[in-house]
This record gives structure tokens, sequence and C-alpha cells, in this order.
């Protein structure tokens, strides 16, 4: 199944569990060529399909799913969690994003210290994964759309990226099938 899947959720499930076999391996990795600033030494906790908003409000303020302005099905793709950190990790297999989401994400910046007290902006981390190709893509997009992707994450990394990481563990070749399903019909 895995040679022929495009599902995202599928990728995504795949790398929560190798990264969960290590987590801050992940996140020494991470922070490698970019300014995450992320203490790869302190305890993390990784997360899939996170509907963040929705929980958040039922568990930690006891108040039920109700019409707030936070979005109840906003769910992030994957998540790290430390006492004083969060990184958000959106990815993309088949598809790119498009400006809708990346209004979202940047939104997530704004709200999450809004419910969080002890987080600012700063703290809250926005990293894009997708395909190594629609990566060389954004280069040749509408300049607006380019700089509106680019700006909106904190890092961008790539499957193919991912799958050099983690080459030895991967033998059923997921990561590197998300990467190369970027553009298939």
């Amino acid at each position: 199944w895995i040679d022929i899947s495009r599902e995202e959720r599928l990728f995504c499930a795949h790398l929560y569990w190798l990264i969960k076999n290590d987590v801050n391996f992940f996140v020494g990795w991470l922070n490698s060529n970019s300014s995450l600033n992320l203490d790869s030494g302190t305890n993390w906790e990784i997360a899939y399909e996170v509907c963040f908003y929705r929980d958040f409000r039922k568990v930690i303020l006891n108040q039920g799913v109700r019409k707030t302005e936070y979005s109840q099905k906003r769910t992030f793709d994957l998540c790290l969690f430390s006492e004083n950190k969060i990184v958000i990790i959106e990815a993309k297999a088949e598809k790119g994003f498009n400006k809708r989401q990346v209004g979202d994400f940047i939104n997530d910046k704004h709200m999450l210290p809004k419910l969080i007290k002890t987080l600012n902006e700063s703290d809250i981390k926005l990293v894009g994964l997708c395909s190594s190709k629609y990566i060389e893509n954004l280069q040749t997009m509408r300049p607006s759309l380019h700089k509106d992707i680019i700006n909106s994450f904190d890092k961008i990394i790539s499957w193919k990226e991912l799958s050099m990481v983690y080459i030895a563990q991967d033998k059923d070749r997921a990561l590197q099938r998300a990467n190369e399903v970027y553009g298939e019909r």
C-alpha cells in the first residue's frame, strides 16, 4: 500500500512513530541549520492529528465545545510540546499549501498565546513539511504567494530530507513516497 498511497495522514502517522522513538534526536535535527532555538535536552512530547482548540477547551478549561473564536475542527498534523514551546508541523504530500491555509497557520501563532497565558508568539514555531519538488516549485510561483508561504513558516523541511535522516529505520519507503507523490493525479 505504501507504494501507491498518496495519503498525507498515512505519511504523518509513519513519521510520528519514527519521531516517537527518539523525540530529542528529531528536535536536535530540526534545530540544525535553523533559528528555531529549541532545547533538544528538555522533555518533548510528539503528538499526531492534534485537535488543539477543541481538546484544550474541553479538557483544560472544562468547558463544553460550543461556538468560540477557536475552530473546533482545526487539526495540526503533528505537534511537539515542551514546557515552554509548541512546534506545529503542517504537512503536505500530493499538493502544496494554499493561501487560506497559510492564513490559518499565521492565525494559530496569535491564538495559542491567548489560550496559554505563559506562552507568547515567539514560543510557537511553525514548520512546513512538504515535497522537495514543491519547495523547488515555490521559486517559480507568483511572487506574492511565494512570499506568503515562505514567511508564514519558521522553517520548511522536505519529506526527502526526513527520508535521509531516517533511512536506516525507514525500510518501507514511506517518507520517500511522501516526497514523490507531489503533483501525482
